[in-house]
């Protein structure tokens, strides 16, 4: 806590830094330790908002505040001009005179999106607007336009740092005096008796008598505390506050149970917190979720009611105070919220719901409180619950729910082919019965009917496995040396699948069947064509049969049909 000697107030980081949560709003970005943001055009309008063009001089300290934060933090800063692109976007507004002009972040209230965690506030959905004339004297309570003044030197430096001090919260920092999570070092009198020097605070003086220009010393250590320096990896990309636990409510947290009987621990009486469930207005009934608002009723200055905002706690059968326990009394189970860890997965937003999306190497994502019902795969499209509630996963290996895991594919079928690729032909209308036996060599061995069982040698072989083996054909492959790859080329239809926890056998259009010995022996390349040159996708025997639908066939007891058929290898 502060210093706090008879009105001299030292700050300290805390002061300035939002809570976990609201920073991790910052990070759900479309790139990990990038903000890209959108001018907005003359005449466009945003939330009721008419945007101006800017100035050459507002261009020029945008750059330069931009400049700075680039140059000196391990985040990077850049325009776009797709508001596609954006994660924010910065509106300047011809608002002199008209009172309640805005300088800064709107739109995201991060106390909205703590509330309403269900409710898919998991983005950086922050709109920057700038008072054009911001800086100069202005009576914010005129009734009405009035002709802008002249902006000076003076007032331009002042809008620049008034501009840096907007970005500032954009990247996190509050206002010293900021009531919601239980640091703030100045209390009801916004700045009183503050000492430090700090653009999001009051006092811009330097001890040379000059003013800041956009951040105090002070402010960047806080910055960096959030971001890094130029070229360190973001702390706030290892922000994980949906899995914290405490033993005080203070602040901006969230924590999650682990287990259905759970209690979570709060050092204090029932008396000095307030409890209540979570109330969503949309659906207008409290959702039974086991999702409770706590509210301290005392701060840790001792001093105002419900300064030190609230905490949520998910899924805890109690809540243990010094002098009692309180047991929520819900009749239904909580179902769908999502806790990906940061360092490896980002949640943002569609229009028809929440997408969770992981990274190239795929991913985990737990649903503690929901059960494996509530999971759907289609067409290449995970989807985890119903109605308003749904999450659509992207590049996610498994999904963990309280009954039990569910691994997902990291290769889909099509259900129609590439029109852009030809569809093999049987090439002979009959196939040939024997045993092909071939060399030692590396062989690339086609399957099209020329014998009724392929068997390769030594060598590391590439089996051909597509639709130019005559219709009604079954044949076998068997191989147990060398390091060998079942090849599968695009547009090649699969009508069913059968695998056992060391063999394969795969049904094609009109009735062939092939089937693979030792079939964990092999790797299998998808849409591939080693006769063209065509890449594909290369997957292990697991992940394959993962792909028919089955999971974990290496421990599989006996024959299983694949769930997944009747489409195209692409």
């Amino acid at each position: 806590m502060a210093e706090n000697h008879d009105d001299i107030i030292k700050l300290e980081y805390p002061h300035i830094l939002y809570g976990d949560l609201a920073l991790w709003n910052r990070t759900t970005t479309r790139e990990p330790g990038e903000l890209k943001y959108y001018l907005a055009k003359d005449g466009e309008i945003f939330i009721e908002v008419t945007a101006m063009t800017p100035f050459d001089w507002h261009q020029e300290a945008i750059t330069r505040v931009v400049n700075a934060i680039n140059d000196r933090l391990g985040v990077t800063i850049s325009e776009v001009d797709s508001i596609d692109e954006a994660d924010f976007h910065i509106i300047i507004e011809d608002s002199f005179g008209k009172g309640g002009s805005i300088n800064g972040p709107i739109g995201s209230d991060n106390r909205q999106a703590y509330d309403q965690l269900t409710k898919n506030f998991y983005e950086l959905d922050i709109q920057f607007r700038m008072n054009a004339y911001a800086g100069a004297p202005q009576d914010y309570n005129a009734p009405g336009p009035a002709d802008p003044i002249e902006m000076t030197d003076e007032y331009k430096a002042n809008w620049e740092r008034t501009f840096a001090h907007e970005f500032g919260h954009l990247l996190g920092l509050e206002h010293p005096s900021g009531l919601k999570d239980g640091d703030y070092a100045v209390t009801q009198i916004a700045g009183a008796g503050e000492t430090s020097i700090s653009n999001m605070g009051i006092n811009h003086q330097l001890e040379d008598g000059s003013l800041l220009v956009h951040f105090a010393e002070f402010d960047w250590e806080a910055l960096e505390l959030i971001w890094g320096k130029n070229g360190e990896t973001p702390p706030i990309l290892k922000l994980d506050p949906l899995s914290r636990q405490g033993d005080s409510v203070m602040g901006q947290l969230v924590s999650i149970a682990k287990t259905s009987d759970e209690t979570f621990k709060i050092n204090g009486n029932r008396d000095d917190y307030k409890i209540e469930n979570f109330y969503d207005d949309s659906l207008e009934k409290t959702v039974q979720a086991n999702f409770l608002k706590i509210i301290s009723l005392t701060d840790d200055l001792g001093g105002d009611i419900g300064a030190s905002g609230d905490f949520a706690l998910i899924g805890y059968s109690a809540i243990e105070f010094n002098d009692a326990t309180y047991q929520p009394n819900f009749t239904e189970e909580f179902s769908l919220l999502s806790y990906p860890q940061l360092d490896e997965t980002r949640v943002f937003l569609i229009p028809n719901g929440r997408t969770i999306q992981g990274t190239e190497s795929f991913d985990t994502i737990s649903y503690l409180g929901s059960t494996k019902d509530s999971y759907s795969y289609s067409s290449g499209i995970i989807t985890v619950g119903t109605g308003d509630f749904t999450d659509t996963l992207k590049d996610v290996e498994k999904i963990s729910f309280k009954d039990g895991d569910v691994l997902i594919s990291k290769y889909s079928l099509s259900e129609t082919p590439d029109s852009t690729k030809n569809i093999l032909a049987a090439h002979s209308e009959t196939s040939l019965s024997g045993t092909l036996n071939f060399n030692s060599g590396d062989n690339i061995i086609i399957l099209d009917g020329q014998g009724k069982n392929y068997r390769g040698l030594s060598g590391d072989d590439t089996y051909f496995v597509s639709q130019l083996l005559p219709k009604s054909t079954k044949v076998s492959i068997t191989d147990t040396e060398g390091t060998n790859v079942i090849q599968i080329p695009t547009n090649t239809y699969i009508d069913k699948t059968l695998f056992t926890k060391n063999a394969a056998r795969l049904t094609l259009e009109d009735g062939r069947e092939i089937t693979i010995n030792s079939a964990d022996k092999f790797s299998y390349n998808v849409g591939g064509n080693k006769t063209d040159g065509t890449a594909g996708m290369d997957l292990t025997f697991p992940e394959f049969a993962l792909v028919f639908g089955i999971s974990d066939v290496l421990n599989s007891s006996g024959a299983q049909t694949g769930t997944i058929s009747d489409l195209y290898i692409i």
